[in-house]
């Protein structure tokens, strides 16, 4: 808060009404500070208080006071989604990650993107970066059958400064794909 008089001398400061108990004043300077951080995911997003000045003769002014906190990139994403899944063989859909945002509640201000970072299947499967949606490669496509029924990697969500990680695990269903076959000669001599 800032105020002049013309008078000369000392000038107090006091704030009072509305939402004054979330602030401190330096009554000699002025300055105003919050008790306790504001955050934009909270309810509160304005702030209002009577600000009065007041000199040593005991004149005074006031004017009603409005703080409106801003958006700023200050959580890290978390996945919402399991990490693991059992898929039918022979299918290219794996798992499709998900994951929120504390920052995008209200209003986006960052955009998510996921990446598959490491683990030893990793090279088996491609990712979306903006859906989260994880397919097997077309070569790689899992066939019970192979024996190759699990599969495991570490994925990551960033927003433009916070980023979060996770391991997938998929195991792989056996599905009735294959038809049977003879194993018997068709022809015998009785």
């Amino acid at each position: 808060l800032m105020a002049t008089d013309t008078d000369g001398g000392n000038l107090t400061y006091s704030i009072n009404s509305f939402d004054a108990y979330y602030f401190r004043v330096n009554p000699t300077s002025g300055e105003i500070k919050f008790k306790t951080l504001p955050d934009y995911e909270s309810l509160k997003k304005t702030y209002k208080f009577r600000a009065k000045v007041t000199d040593d003769g005991g004149s005074s002014d006031t004017q009603v006071v409005s703080i409106n906190i801003d958006n700023i990139n200050d959580n890290t994403p978390k996945f919402t989604s399991k990490n693991k899944k059992s898929v039918n063989e022979e299918q290219t859909g794996a798992i499709t990650l998900v994951a929120s945002d504390a920052d995008n509640k209200v209003n986006k201000i960052d955009t998510l993107e996921f990446s598959i970072t490491s683990g030893a299947d990793k090279d088996a499967f491609n990712i979306d970066k903006i859906s989260g949606e994880v397919t097997f490669k077309n070569s790689k496509k899992p066939d019970y059958e192979s024996k190759k029924i699990s599969y495991s990697f570490k994925v990551k969500v960033s927003d433009t400064l916070f980023s979060a990680t996770q391991d997938i695990n998929i195991t792989i269903k056996d599905v009735n794909d294959n038809a049977p076959k003879f194993t018997s000669d068709n022809n015998k001599t009785v």
